[in-house]
């Protein structure tokens, strides 16, 4: 599976995920390291927003709700937002229940498009 993560904006604030057609939920927790990794070079840096983009792939068969509190769980200190592109009604539907059962739950956003997920940070940013 390849999948991306790269910075989407020049200063490095926004972080840009690609999950490919038929991700695994090793995938899921094999990203998730690499961003936890990426957000740990600089400890000393500031806020970090992440845009996960899942509208290639489907959600694997499995329970979401251990994945998504596994994820909750170790959520990196500086995660601001973390916008979910989804515009599979199921996908999304699926995600919003598992979302619900996490403390964390404030900090996840599902969007339907890339757009609007940069739309919500910026909004997010505008507030704090």
């Amino acid at each position: 599976m390849t999948y991306t993560i790269r910075w989407h904006d020049p200063e490095q604030t926004i972080l840009y995920v690609v999950y490919p057609k038929g991700w695994t939920w090793d995938d899921f927790h094999k990203i998730e390291m690499t961003v936890q990794d990426i957000l740990n070079q600089e400890r000393e840096g500031g806020r970090v927003d992440v845009i996960a983009d899942m509208q290639q792939g489907i959600i694997p068969k499995g329970s979401v709700i251990p994945h998504a509190a596994s994820i909750d769980k170790g959520l990196h200190p500086r995660v601001g937002i973390a916008t979910i592109v989804q515009q599979n009604p199921i996908a999304r539907a699926v995600s919003q229940s598992a979302l619900r059962t996490v403390p964390n739950r404030g900090v996840y956003k599902l969007v339907e498009s890339v757009a609007k997920a940069e739309e919500v940070i910026r909004q997010s940013r505008a507030e704090a």
